[in-house]
């Protein structure tokens, strides 16, 4: 089935799956807004599966936000942006995800394909694009591949993680001189989280000399804990700023971190 947009919203236990969308603003926007059904029991999660969606996306590919209870679930998805919007920074989520921490179970979005490819434009400036944004989901076992060398643009985010587990996740990068800060994976915390970054692979293809920020990136705190281990991480540049900033209470082990031998600054900071 070949379809536009698709809004869902309200809706207990949707199934989506094996659908082509054609996007201008938004692929899938899955909402249940918190909701229970109509005798008080908490509806469950739905799943969104097998869709493959291309277009502008100028706002979201997947858009999920759950219910009071079950966190929904994201897996094998394709999402590549095709066409060019002709006008001035929408703010792209090609997959969004809410509300999921602190249900019974997390969310989980494993084995997408995110591609984002800003040769197919003209001069225009898009504003801040996201792979995966996420809040309380395991982000596991994704390709995420961000090419932004040709036009201007804001942050760039593969993927931006709130209380969220991320592993075993593909991520590739390639930029040119034309960008604001950067990252691979953010990771954000609430307290006495307990949160994995575990078995990932980013590689940065970066041309120039201006500077490209971040590899792995914890924004930290006291009482929450970071498992960092048997990720990989390269780079071809000298421009990067940090390959991995770790702050709060952190274990970083069994990584493997390269980059050229003329390193303008830290390989890991903290």
């Amino acid at each position: 089935m070949c379809i536009r947009d698709r809004y869902i919203y309200k809706s207990s236990g949707i199934y989506v799956f094996s659908n082509s969308i054609v996007a201008g603003l938004e692929g899938i926007y899955y909402d249940q807004d918190g909701d229970s059904d109509q005798n008080g029991s908490t509806k469950n999660g739905g799943k969104i599966s097998n869709n493959t969606i291309t277009g502008e996306i100028r706002s979201k590919g997947i858009y999920s936000r759950t219910n009071y209870t079950s966190g929904d679930t994201i897996i094998n998805n394709s999402i590549r942006r095709t066409e060019e919007y002709e006008s001035c920074c929408p703010t792209t989520h090609f997959i969004r995800s809410r509300d999921h921490w602190g249900r019974d179970t997390l969310g989980v979005i494993k084995g997408n394909t995110v591609l984002y490819d800003d040769s197919i434009g003209t001069t225009h400036q898009w504003g801040h694009q996201y792979g995966i944004y996420s809040s309380g989901d395991y982000i596991d076992s994704n390709y995420v591949e961000m090419d932004h060398r040709h036009q201007p643009g804001y942050e760039v985010y593969s993927i931006n993680a709130y209380r969220s587990h991320v592993t075993r996740n593909t991520l590739k990068n390639n930029s040119k001189d034309n960008g604001h800060t950067q990252y691979f994976i953010y990771a954000n915390h609430g307290s006495n989280d307990s949160l994995l970054i575990q078995g990932n692979t980013l590689t940065l293809e970066h041309w120039g000399g201006h500077t490209w920020e971040y590899g792995i990136y914890t924004d930290g705190c006291q009482s929450c804990v970071y498992d960092i281990s048997n990720n990989t991480i390269k780079s071809n540049s000298y421009a990067i700023s940090k390959l991995v900033n770790l702050q709060g209470k952190t274990y970083f082990y069994n990584n493997a971190v390269t980059a050229t031998n003329d390193q303008r600054a830290n390989m890991i900071s903290i």
